[in-house]
């Protein structure tokens, strides 16, 4: 019989002999990208499993290095995955007992007590773990401020905390926390010393500040939060400024 070739016609337009073909499978453009396709069709679960795995993993690893009492939402690791995966990643650790869940949205590493076990985290780190979870401003009430600088032993019952959030209170566990709407001029200084002096001074009054008052201010502010003090007297009453001249200038 006469000899003949078969020709295999690739989607570039060049031909290859069959027996070419034999050896070299890949060649064929189809065929490889039809299998490539399988392939990963059937590794998916595999890759699903291993990202969700590794999600978990490195959320804990960071849990674990802020140390027991931290107090954290889902938006805190929005770095290290999808909305969606963290959110599965905290509820499989909250099932393990790795971390608790405190109310929605809202998780602690919780410090532990030889004779109490778990213990409650303290009203000031979920006031601070909620405005951080809904982007807003803290800064403690006129009363609490008084009361965190030794100026005053009245503990006020209901923690109270201004925001530049809506007012509304918040029950997490056996806590009851106050969120009041405040003006601009209310919170200056929130989220350093200088914000919790000014919040004391509101409650003390300008009629009733003496040189003790001052001297005890002062004693609480380190050099960079005494100038951090005077640059943000400018926003706020009058009455202040005067008062906060002697804060800065003690020495």
């Amino acid at each position: 019989m006469g000899q003949f070739s078969v020709k295999i016609y690739r989607p570039s337009g060049s031909v290859l002999n069959a027996n070419q073909h034999r050896f070299h499978p890949c060649r064929t453009d189809l065929i490889c990208r039809s299998q490539q396709l399988i392939d990963f069709q059937k590794n998916i679960p595999y890759f699903l499993t291993r990202s969700s795995s590794m999600i978990t993993s490195n959320i804990k690893q960071r849990i674990i290095g802020k140390g027991r009492g931290a107090i954290f939402a889902p938006a805190d690791f929005l770095d290290i995955g999808s909305r969606a995966s963290v959110d599965q990643a905290l509820s499989r650790l909250s099932d393990q007992g790795v971390i608790r869940r405190l109310t929605r949205g809202l998780y602690d590493y919780p410090k532990k007590s030889p004779r109490f076990g778990f213990l409650s985290p303290s009203t000031d780190d979920i006031a601070k773990a909620v405005a951080r979870k809904d982007g807003q401003i803290l800064q403690p009430s006129p009363s609490m401020a008084a009361n965190r600088l030794g100026l005053s032993t009245q503990v006020p019952s209901k923690p109270t905390y201004m925001t530049d959030g809506p007012t509304r209170t918040k029950k997490v566990g056996r806590q009851v926390i106050q969120f009041r709407n405040a003006s601009s001029k209310t919170l200056v200084g929130a989220g350093h010393k200088t914000g919790v002096v000014f919040q004391a001074l509101r409650y003390i009054g300008k009629d009733r500040v003496d040189s003790q008052i001052v001297d005890q201010l002062a004693r609480t502010l380190d050099d960079k939060d005494r100038m951090l003090l005077a640059k943000q007297s400018r926003h706020v009453p009058a009455w202040m400024h005067p008062i906060v001249q002697q804060i800065v200038a003690h020495a």
